[in-house]
């Protein structure tokens, strides 16, 4: 975009033509010869590079045949010159870009949309010649008067051609207040052309000018795109597989409705619970001289005393829990209790319920999550009106 330069021609009457031209070296720039033929009459040439930075160039070498003209500075550039790949290793369907300065993209506009390069994005449609045997691309890359003598890149940064015509023709245009003018209108939609940029490198060496050739990048598959997204799919297969281990090497945690004896804690419970109503049991009450029991504290059940010789699930699904609450307010399957022979605690755990089960002090259970209570310690499931307490009680036999 550095590259492409307005072209503008003043007549004698002060009015003003625009082109484009794009930059080939230090002091010099390509157009086409019909935006510059004013010249021919000493109407001055310049380019316009900023708003306030217009440099008048003089036209060198042109060619109505070609429709080619290279206009020189007398100042260097400070502006990058382009680089250029041969018409020959171009192909149908390749990708082209048009830059230039067309017209209308400028009414109504401030100052600044005037040197603001516009793009416009397409495909080679054919190779052509025109009926002077002059190589020519057809293109659907929208072109619009003041496109002419823009470059054509390549998918790559090079120029492979210069913008020259679209299919346009003069016709009669009648306004809503009867006003009659000549325009220009579309013949045909996605028509143009663009001369090959070899018709202009054969004048180039011809003039000594020197420029810089770029073969077309190899097809390789090893690009950029793919080597990334074969090392994204490398990286997600690592990642895959190394998860598959860590699930398969860890431990499943044991239910609540297997046996007692066999169940395992957590060895640093998240919980230590503050509430003891009994002196510190021994570690093995195997003697079960105390029985350990459920105490439910409900409004239909007050004080219900549940023995726990096997863990209790505590839920509103008869056909999975051994204490049922009927209660949209209770998970189906909502937690469960069991008692630890060995170490004389009892452990709670919650089975991913909806509305979470509670120590006495407010605190959630984490889902999935043992804890461990001291007899006489109290919880309760969604709130307070399903309380629950677990004690040791003497057994009387």
């Amino acid at each position: 975009m550095k590259s492409t330069v307005m072209v503008l021609v003043y007549s004698n009457e002060n009015d003003i033509e625009t082109g484009s031209g794009f930059i080939i070296s230090e002091n010099h720039i390509v157009t086409n010869e019909h935006v510059i033929s004013g010249t021919e009459y000493d109407f001055p040439v310049y380019i316009l590079l900023d708003n306030d930075e217009m440099i008048e160039v003089d036209v060198i070498w042109s060619s109505e045949v070609k429709d080619l003209a290279i206009l020189e500075t007398v100042e260097p550039l400070k502006r990058p010159a382009v680089q250029f790949t041969s018409s020959s290793e171009m192909e149908i369907r390749d990708r082209v870009y048009a830059m230039g300065f067309p017209s209308a993209a400028t009414e109504g506009m401030d100052s600044s949309a005037l040197t603001t390069v516009k793009t416009t994005e397409g495909i080679i449609s054919a190779k052509v010649y025109a009926e002077l045997d002059v190589a020519l691309f057809q293109t659907d890359t929208p072109l619009n008067p003041g496109n002419s003598g823009g470059p054509l890149f390549s998918d790559w940064g090079t120029v492979i051609g210069v913008n020259s015509s679209a299919s346009l023709a003069y016709g009669i245009i009648i306004d809503e207040y009867g006003q009659v003018s000549p325009e220009r209108i579309r013949k045909g939609d996605g028509i143009n052309w663009a001369i090959q940029v070899d018709e202009l490198l054969v004048e180039l060496d011809r003039l000594g000018i020197d420029y810089e050739l770029i073969p077309r990048p190899t097809d390789s598959p090893w690009n950029t795109l793919t080597i990334f997204l074969m090392i994204f799919a490398l990286s997600s297969f690592v990642l895959a597989l190394i998860a598959l281990i860590l699930l398969f090497n860890k431990k499943e945690k044991p239910r609540i409705e297997e046996s007692n004896q066999n169940y395992i804690s957590n060895s640093s419970p998240p919980y230590q619970t503050t509430r003891m109503n009994h002196q510190h049991l021994p570690q093995h009450t195997s003697n079960k001289l105390l029985q350990p029991f459920l105490i439910a504290h409900i409004n239909q059940v007050e004080n219900k005393f549940i023995p726990m010789d096997k863990p209790i699930i505590i839920g509103s699904d008869p056909s999975l829990c051994q204490f049922v609450i009927p209660s949209k307010e209770i998970s189906p399957k909502h937690c469960g209790v069991v008692f630890d022979w060995q170490n004389g605690q009892f452990i709670l755990f919650d089975f991913r319920s909806t509305n979470g089960t509670y120590l006495e002090n407010g605190q959630k259970i984490p889902q999935n999550y043992e804890v461990y209570l001291q007899p006489g310690n109290q919880f309760y499931l969604s709130h307070t009106n399903y309380l629950f307490e677990v004690q040791l009680i003497f057994n009387k036999q």
